[in-house]
């Protein structure tokens, strides 16, 4: 029977050797070969990696796997679509999705909803409305913002 000092230097050693295990860098061989097969790319460049970028690569791979084919296609044609921007694009979008990221939870889910609900219109609709905003001046468009009305938060189911 371990008394209670025991107890403490046993989950210190326990402790220390997860953390060991955990800042030991993610070698090339530890990977399962499904991430290998779809980390190929990236092999010769692993060696000069750091833990960091490896542990996130990982992670993108075991995401990619736990994927329906459908979520997949969709993934390749996001990534197909941002390959196409210029770099000024790319920080632009950085930069709108930090401000995204900042806004408080329910500005982000209406939003959201109202993304969804554009996303649901016909076609012709949605052009005749990118069309509309693109032909405004940045004064006509703020002022359109400002008129937007606000929609009541849904209550939450409890």
């Amino acid at each position: 029977m371990i008394n209670r000092t025991g107890a403490l230097v046993l989950s210190a050693l326990l402790l220390g050797m997860v953390t060991a295990v955990a800042a030991e860098p993610l070698e090339w061989a530890d990977l399962a070969v499904e991430e290998r097969a779809i980390l190929a790319d990236a092999q010769t460049q692993w060696a000069e990696m750091d833990a960091e970028q490896r542990m996130q690569l990982r992670e993108g791979a075991q995401r990619w796997i736990a994927m329906t084919p459908a979520q997949r296609e969709a993934a390749q044609d996001r990534f197909e679509r941002w390959e196409r921007f210029t770099p000024a694009q790319r920080e632009q979008l950085r930069e709108r999705f930090q401000q995204f990221q900042a806004l408080p939870e329910n500005e982000r889910e209406q939003l959201r909803e109202n993304f969804q609900r554009f996303e649901e219109l016909p076609a012709q609709r949605r052009e005749a409305l990118r069309e509309r905003w693109r032909q405004m001046d940045p004064e006509q468009r703020r002022e359109l913002r400002d008129r937007a009305p606000v929609r009541q938060q849904r209550p939450q189911s409890e």
